[in-house]
C-alpha cells in the first residue's frame, strides 16, 4: 500500500510538474505575439513620411494659384488707373476752346457776349490770370481755336455776320498783349498754326507772321486751300491745280494742273491729288508727277499712305448720267515710289 501510494504520489507529482511545465511552456506563447503588435508599430511610422510627401504634393502647386494672383491685382488696378482722379473743378460757362502749353491751360470763354481768356494752372486749378476783350456787341463769336506755343497765346474773336476780326498775341504768364492784328470782312473760320518758328494765320486769306514781333512776312489771297507746311514749302490746292510756295517769302515754287481736282494731301514727301475719279502722286518738292492711277470704268479714291505704301479704294463708275453713289468694293496697296500695284482685295 505504501509503495503503491508512493508511486501514485510520484505519478501525481510528475503529472503536476508536467502540467506546470506545460503551462510554463505555454506562457511564452501569448508573449511571442507581443512583439507582433510591437513590430508593426513602426509600420504606421514608416508611412508617416507618405502623408508628409502627400502634404507636400499640394504644397508644390501652391505657387500656381499664387502666380496668377497678380492677374486679379492688375485687373483691379487697370480700372483704377483708367478711372480719372478728380484733382479740382471750376465752374466756367461759355467755354469755346481750350489749349495747353506746359502746365497751363488757356480757356477761351464767351461770357454773356464778352470774349475772355482764362489761364489756369493745371495741377491746382488756380486762375493765373483772366482777360476780357471788347466785344462786337451781340454778334461776337469765338470761331476757331486757340493756339499756345513758346510762351505766347494766340486768340481771336470775330463778328458773326461780316467777318470782322481782332487777333491777339498774349504773353502766356501774364496775359498782357504783345501785338494785335485786325481784319475787315475776311476773318471767317480762322485757324492758327506754327511751323518751324513761323506763325501762319489761315483766314479768308493767308497771313504769315514773325511770332514775337507780329511782323507780317507775307500774305497770299485765298485762291486755294492750304494743305500743309513742311520742309520750307507750303502747299495749296484749288482751281484745278496744286501750288507750292516758299514758306519764308510766299513766292511760287511750282504749279501742277489736275483736272477735276477735289482734294489733296501731303504724306512722306508726296502730294496725293484726287480728281476726276483718278489719283495722282506728285513729288512735293519738285512738282513732278510720279505716277497716276485711273480707270475708265471705276472711280479711284485716295485713303491713306506712309513713306512706302499708298492705299486706294475704287468703286463702279456710273455711266448712265444719273448721280449714283456706289460703295467702294476694292482696296489696293500701291508702291508710293513707283506706283506699281502691290496687292488688291475685293
Amino acid at each position: 500500500m505504501k509503495a503503491g501510494a508512493i508511486s501514485i504520489g510520484i505519478i501525481l507529482l510528475v503529472g503536476i510538474i508536467s502540467v506546470c511545465s506545460l503551462f510554463e511552456e505555454a506562457t511564452p506563447t501569448p508573449q511571442e505575439p507581443t512583439p507582433t503588435p510591437e513590430e508593426p508599430t513602426p509600420i504606421p511610422q514608416e508611412p508617416t513620411p507618405t502623408p508628409e510627401l502627400a502634404s507636400l504634393a499640394p504644397q508644390e502647386p501652391t505657387p500656381a494659384p499664387q502666380e496668377p494672383s497678380p492677374t486679379p491685382e492688375l485687373a483691379t488696378g487697370t480700372p483704377e488707373e483708367a478711372t480719372p482722379t478728380l484733382l479740382w473743378e471750376r465752374q466756367v460757362s461759355g467755354i469755346r476752346a481750350v489749349q495747353y502749353d506746359g502746365r497751363t491751360a488757356f480757356v477761351a470763354v464767351l461770357n454773356s457776349g464778352v470774349p475772355e481768356v482764362h489761364a489756369v494752372q493745371m495741377d491746382t486749378g488756380d486762375v493765373l490770370w483772366r482777360r476780357e476783350f471788347e466785344p462786337y456787341g451781340s454778334r461776337t463769336s469765338l470761331r476757331g481755336k486757340l493756339l499756345a506755343a513758346d510762351g505766347i497765346v494766340y486768340f481771336h474773336h470775330i463778328h458773326k455776320e461780316d467777318g470782322r476780326a481782332n487777333y491777339f498775341a498774349l504773353e502766356g504768364t501774364t496775359g498782357e498783349t504783345i501785338w494785335t492784328f485786325q481784319l475787315e470782312g475776311s476773318g471767317r473760320f480762322p485757324r492758327w498754326e506754327i511751323v518751324d518758328g513761323v506763325l501762319y494765320l489761315h483766314a479768308w486769306d493767308h497771313y504769315v507772321f514773325d511770332p514775337p514781333t507780329g511782323e507780317m512776312l507775307w500774305k497770299r489771297e485765298r485762291v486755294s486751300i492750304p494743305i500743309s507746311v513742311s520742309d520750307g514749302i507750303m502747299h495749296f490746292f484749288g482751281n484745278g491745280e496744286i501750288v507750292a510756295v516758299d514758306s519764308t517769302t510766299g513766292s511760287d515754287l511750282w504749279r501742277h494742273q489736275v483736272s477735276g481736282l477735289s482734294t489733296a494731301r501731303v504724306v512722306g514727301g508726296v502730294v496725293y491729288a484726287e480728281g476726276g475719279g483718278s489719283v495722282r502722286a506728285v513729288d512735293a518738292g519738285e512738282g513732278v508727277e510720279k505716277w497716276r492711277r485711273e480707270d475708265a470704268d471705276r472711280l479711284i479714291h485716295f485713303r491713306a499712305a506712309n513713306d512706302q505704301v499708298a492705299l486706294l479704294t475704287s468703286s463702279m463708275r456710273e455711266m448712265s448720267g444719273y448721280a449714283v453713289i456706289h460703295p467702294s468694293d476694292e482696296l489696293c496697296a500701291i508702291d508710293a515710289i513707283g506706283g506699281s500695284v502691290l496687292w488688291c482685295k475685293t
